[in-house]
């Protein structure tokens, strides 16, 4: 049976909350009850927001506006993931290769990293998927055939020899 890599994620939350709400720790997080808790990108600032709620004190590294594959960090990110008990980052090449390092060097010996890439099965990306759309021209050819050959055939004779007709025996019945 294959679970949802949602669950599996939610659950290395849920452990970490319980496990750090457990312990006797005379740091910040514990005197206010709240882990600190880094999200590299808003998308995962939001689902992490939604499992930890108010027990953790959430921050989010990049703005909404950023584009997260050429986001540049700066010298208080690096303090901002020190301070973290648990850092989120997507992985897969998600996140310049300059921040991975910076979340894997940076963060401090107690902190959790948690690349949620781990927790899915990619689409890898390939080059070849795009060549094999080289028959659109095709499509195009047949589309003007198609409706070229409609056009000439059928509209041109029918409006010829039904009109011709009819123009002539109305209009000399009626003229005498």
């Amino acid at each position: 049976m294959r679970t949802r890599p949602i669950y599996k994620i939610g659950a290395i939350v849920l452990s970490i909350v319980l496990i750090a709400c457990g312990t006797g720790s005379t740091t910040d997080e514990a005197t206010s009850g709240k882990i600190n808790v880094l999200a590299t990108t808003p998308m995962l600032g939001d689902f992490v927001n939604q499992i930890g709620g108010e027990n953790i004190n959430l921050t989010i590294l990049m703005p909404l506006e950023v584009d997260p594959h050429t986001y540049d960090p700066s010298p208080q990110d690096a303090t901002k993931i020190a301070d973290a008990d648990i850092v989120f980052y997507v992985g897969l090449k998600y996140e310049p290769s300059a921040l991975v390092k910076l979340v894997e060097n940076t963060s401090n010996s107690d902190s959790v990293l948690v690349e949620v890439g781990e927790s899915v099965n990619p689409i890898e990306f390939s080059e070849e998927g795009h060549d094999d759309h080289d028959d659109h021209k095709d499509h195009d050819d047949h589309d003007e055939e198609g409706h070229d050959d409609h056009d000439e055939e059928g509209h041109d004779d029918h409006d010829e020899e039904g009109h011709d007709d009819h123009d002539e025996e109305g209009h000399d019945d009626h003229d005498e």
